[in-house]
């Protein structure tokens, strides 16, 4: 998750995000990447707002990940909740071979 440090609500956020993604039983933790700490990384990622999810899949048997999908701005449960299912089929997909990456 990307974040400012005069952006309140990406704080607020972060406590959500982490017991969504831990309830997946996939996810750990949310990494946060902060515009004044990290001004490089966010621009690689091409921030332009903020908080920003960047969902990315590890691939099991490769060393790289994919920057699957983002989203900007505040998110309720429900939209994070099938965000995280969305990435999960995918990276399942991927693994299977259903998908070329």
């Amino acid at each position: 998750m990307f974040t400012a440090n005069w952006c309140d609500p990406c704080f607020d956020s972060i406590p959500l995000m982490n017991r969504i993604l831990a309830q997946s039983g996939v996810f750990k933790k949310v990494h946060t990447i902060h515009d004044h700490k990290d001004p490089d990384i966010c621009q690689f990622y091409g921030i332009l707002g903020f908080p920003t999810i960047v969902f990315r899949v590890v691939h099991s048997t490769r060393t790289w990940e994919i920057p699957y999908s983002r989203m900007i701005g505040i998110c309720n449960q429900r939209t994070l909740e099938e965000q995280i299912n969305k990435c999960l089929q995918y990276k399942n997909d991927l693994q299977n071979g259903n998908i070329l990456a």
